[in-house]
């Protein structure tokens, strides 16, 4: 099961940044296995899971939980920005 977790994980890493709008979700469905809404699903709890692991680790680096979110801002904008 962990080796079919790494490979989703793998297809649907470049669905983390961009326009939900040009994801190839079809496209991606059909590489994987899966119908396009199966597929938004999968991303959409990735995203979710990344955004809980990135908030964890945001958590570390700043002093107070309010900042997190702060943080967390900033850093998408920043991302956005590229």
């Amino acid at each position: 099961m962990r080796r079919v977790a790494r490979a989703l994980c793998h297809a649907l890493k470049p669905c983390l940044v961009g326009s939900r709008e040009t994801q190839p979700y079809a496209a991606l469905g059909t590489e994987l296995g899966m119908t396009e809404g199966a597929a938004r699903v999968a991303v959409c709890r990735l995203r979710e899971r990344y955004r809980e692991c990135l908030k964890a680790e945001i958590a570390h680096t700043v002093a107070s939980a309010e900042e997190v979110d702060e943080e967390l801002r900033h850093l998408f904008r920043v991302m956005a920005r590229r």
